[in-house]
């Protein structure tokens, strides 16, 4: 038996999620973020903190609770699932390292980071800036190091198709919760 998986709690945390990504601009437009936390790359203030810790605890917790998902099931019933569910999304990519690029591995990446940054950039047409939606996660496996960019909207979304994808597809039932 496997642990209990929350999978409506998780569902609403990647719904929360994806709205942060996709509101970013408009939050970033309403609050108006100074120069400085643009040219600091956000660290250092409240709102940054509060946006990683949201950002990575949230990912963490679904990063975590899907591998336990995938330990119980067939990979190759897993790999359907995931085809479907990043199909016409672009969820993020590898800047340095050679490995392939998928959910699985996304998700190994987020528990293994040693460093994860999020930027501001600056909106156009506006003194205001905001956060771009991405988080970079930097490691190493072994000797080599590794870099990616997690889009969080995209990868979000791809989250979400993934859980429906599993649970239409029965595999939820072979955690024997």
């Amino acid at each position: 038996m496997s642990h209990a998986i929350d999978i409506d709690g998780l569902r609403k945390e990647i719904f929360i999620l994806r709205n942060v990504a996709l509101a970013r601009e408009f939050y970033g437009q309403e609050e108006g973020y100074p120069d400085h936390i643009l040219s600091e790359g956000g660290y250092g203030d409240g709102f940054s903190g509060l946006l990683k810790g949201l950002l990575s605890n949230t990912i963490i917790d679904a990063c975590v609770k899907l591998r336990i998902i995938q330990e119980y099931c067939n990979r190759e019933e897993l790999k359907v699932c995931e085809d479907s569910a990043v199909r016409g999304l672009v969820y993020g990519k590898v800047l340095e390292g050679s490995f392939k690029w998928t959910l699985r591995e996304s998700f190994n990446k987020v528990i293994h980071s040693e460093r994860v940054l999020i930027e501001f950039v600056q909106l156009p047409f506006s003194s205001a800036g905001c956060w771009d939606g991405k988080i970079l996660l930097r490691g190493k496996q072994g000797v080599k190091h590794w870099e990616v960019e997690l889009y969080v909207s995209d990868w979000a979304k791809a989250i979400y198709r993934y859980i429906d994808q599993i649970e239409e597809n029965g595999l939820i039932e072979k955690l024997g919760i």
